[in-house]
């Protein structure tokens, strides 16, 4: 990694850490005195309940499917495994690393704030009684979708980065609406866990940044020369 997209990751890494931190713990200040964007809570909460359409309601419950907090950390370590077997680069490891961090910071905030869901009557596939601060589908989701954009734009053209990330902003959003609309999570809630992603994002590039770079790590190289037979006698790898 060249020295100034060493410090470049270091500078945007410690503003998302900085940035996604402070703003998670703001909205959990806001959602516990009832202001600023808590006050959002409860108006959006019945706008969506009123607004419930079969097909809407379909298509958000697949959404909202795809995004299983219990399986995202799964796939996540199972898509891992051969990443790294095929690249022997630490680009896994961070991706996982950051998706279980997420599991585990989702499942301490909701004991720890024990904030209780929307009323059971605006929830459309059944009933909820666990925590509803933050929402385990959006944190967990926007991490590996937020983290997995950059690692695999690293180091390329500006476009391609750009469209990574709108397009992991962009699901990450979908995710987020498909968790008020189904009647699961205020809007304090899945805000909190975008902030919790984009914090795990810095932390994953200040990680990045902070380990010697090296193309696939320390495994040996899988090609192998072919060797051609010089002028002299001597062979000569190819």
């Amino acid at each position: 990694m060249a020295q100034g997209s060493r410090r470049r990751d270091v500078v945007v890494g410690t503003m998302l850490l900085a940035l996604g931190a402070a703003g998670t713990w703001r909205i959990w200040d806001w959602e516990v005195e009832g202001e600023h964007l808590a006050l959002f809570d409860h108006p959006l909460q019945r706008l969506a309940a009123a607004d419930q359409h079969r097909i809407l309601d379909g298509a958000a419950t697949a959404v909202t499917w795809a995004a299983t907090p219990e399986l995202i950390p799964i796939l996540a370590v199972l898509a891992a495994i051969p990443w790294f077997v095929r690249t022997r680069s630490r680009d896994p490891l961070l991706f996982a690393g950051a998706v279980v961090l997420a599991s585990v910071s989702v499942t301490a905030l909701k004991v720890l704030v024990a904030r209780t869901r929307p009323p059971a009557a605006f929830m459309v596939d059944g009933a909820d009684r666990s925590f509803s601060f933050p929402s385990g589908h959006t944190c967990l989701f926007a991490t590996a979708a937020l983290v997995l954009a950059w690692l695999l734009t690293r180091g390329r053209a500006q476009g391609p980065r750009l469209l990574a990330f709108a397009m992991a902003a962009l699901a990450s959003g979908t995710v987020a609406a498909s968790r008020i609309y189904l009647g699961y999570h205020w809007l304090t809630d899945v805000c909190a866990s975008l902030g919790i992603a984009v914090a795990l994002l810095g932390a994953v590039m200040l990680i990045d940044a902070a380990l010697p770079r090296g193309a696939a790590a320390s495994g040996p190289s899988r090609r192998r020369g072919r060797v051609r037979p010089a002028r002299d006698g001597a062979p000569v790898p190819e």
